[in-house]
């Protein structure tokens, strides 16, 4: 009876924790710069939420103002939507959806989806923070919250692998120059 308890509360604990996250391959920068559509650098200017035609699902479209493309051919703003946000009393949140906050300056990888509406490449993986270290340089750093990440082969990876990318912008920036140069010059 005891053994039959534990098995039960192991897989009541198991779906658990699979239902509070989204299943995802972990992304490196360089399949992010590979698979994107556009990326830039800019900061967010506005952000709205509305339901999607079904009235099913919330979408949130965010304004960037683009300081840089270094990818795709935006010129000045780009928008791009995620799911979840706010309408009213409504609140709708999807565990690994990238988050966003007014004048937030970003690096983001976005893809097309067949509506033609750009997406956050690889979720929360897929947009990155700029934010100051404690040497007073600038940093970027996406996250991974709210992802259960698989490797390449599809086996779940264990806590130490689950860091974030986090490396210097400039650093950042041109790693993503040389690895578009590369695809290009093939």
């Amino acid at each position: 009876m005891r053994t039959k308890l534990i098995i039960s509360l192991f897989f009541v604990l198991l779906l658990t924790s699979l239902l509070s996250a989204t299943v995802a391959k972990k992304l490196s920068v360089e399949y992010l710069v590979e698979n994107a559509k556009a990326i830039v650098h800019g900061k967010v200017k506005t952000m709205e939420a509305a339901w999607d035609k079904d009235k099913k699902a919330i979408w949130t479209e965010i304004e960037i103002e683009i300081e840089k493309t270094l990818k795709g051919d935006a010129k000045d703003t780009i928008k791009v939507f995620v799911r979840g946000g706010k309408v009213g009393d409504i609140a709708q949140e999807v565990a690994g959806s990238a988050n966003f906050s007014k004048d937030d300056e970003v690096v983001v990888f976005c893809w097309e989806d067949s509506n033609k509406k750009l997406q956050i490449l690889g979720m929360s993986q897929g947009k990155f923070k700029v934010f100051n270290g404690k040497d007073e340089k600038e940093y970027v750093k996406n996250s991974v919250s709210g992802l259960k990440l698989l490797d390449d082969d599809g086996k779940p990876l264990d806590k130490k692998n689950y860091l974030p990318t986090e490396m210097k912008l400039s650093e950042f920036l041109e790693l993503i120059a040389s690895l578009t140069s590369k695809k290009d010059e093939k």
